[in-house]
């Protein structure tokens, strides 16, 4: 009995962490361009704000559920009763993803998030950074090529260095100064995660086909960007 409860325990606390490795988004009625509208159900898919605030619900509920039945085993156990778990159904979901926001700028320059990236929390920092690639060109950039180049470590720090490939593709994302400033942070806040608490990046540089990008209109991206 108490070797369930526990059980039960650890489970109800794995949904929370899971429900609570991204930041709680302003909801967000139209899907943006290039935004996947498919739930997702493995690491790397991109999930609406509509589709994770289903997924939080549901874990909410499930979370609730289990509280209730810990306490229906409390109360066997204390009367020396079997519960009865005919009823008990519990929601499967792939086992504790964790949900990436990935970042924009709305029309008063303010940050908000344009969707989310599903990754599996036992991936490797660099499996984590290629899905977080892939579904940051999903949700912002039309799929736009771009690629994690490499994570070294610099003065303590951890830099992750992205390349953007086809620059007559990108320099559309960055012409115009709003368009070039919104992009650039975008880019920025995105791979940092200064929300994300585990083992993460200290910084990210950005190459455009392999070279130091110079824009106009998107002076972030010439330099290393850093969390702090």
């Amino acid at each position: 009995m108490t070797k369930k409860i526990i059980t039960i325990w650890l489970l109800a606390g794995s949904l929370a962490l899971s429900a609570c490795a991204a930041p709680v988004a302003k909801p967000q009625t139209t899907p943006r361009t290039g935004q996947s509208t498919d739930t997702a159900k493995s690491s790397g898919q991109t999930v609406t704000l509509e589709e994770y605030d289903t997924l939080k619900q549901e874990s909410d509920e499930t979370i609730s559920a289990l509280k209730d039945e810990i306490a229906s085993l409390k109360k066997g156990a204390d009367d020396k009763t079997a519960p009865d778990n005919s009823a008990i159904a519990f929601r499967q979901r792939p086992a504790g993803m964790l949900y990436f926001p990935v970042f924009t700028l709305d029309a008063e320059m303010k940050t908000e998030t344009a969707g989310y990236v599903a990754i599996k929390p036992q991936a490797t920092l660099t499996t984590k950074l290629k899905d977080l690639t892939r579904g940051i060109s999903r949700i912002l950039f039309e799929k736009r090529d771009m690629e994690v180049v490499s994570i070294k470590t610099v003065n303590n720090k951890k830099i992750v260095t992205i390349n953007l490939k086809g620059q007559s593709e990108w320099n559309q994302v960055f012409q115009g100064t709003t368009n070039g400033g919104v992009n650039s942070q975008a880019l920025v806040l995105s791979y940092l995660q200064k929300d994300y608490r585990n083992g993460w990046i200290d910084g990210v540089r950005f190459l455009m086909d392999g070279q130091p990008i110079e824009l106009e209109h998107a002076p972030l991206l010439e330099e290393t960007q850093f969390r702090k």
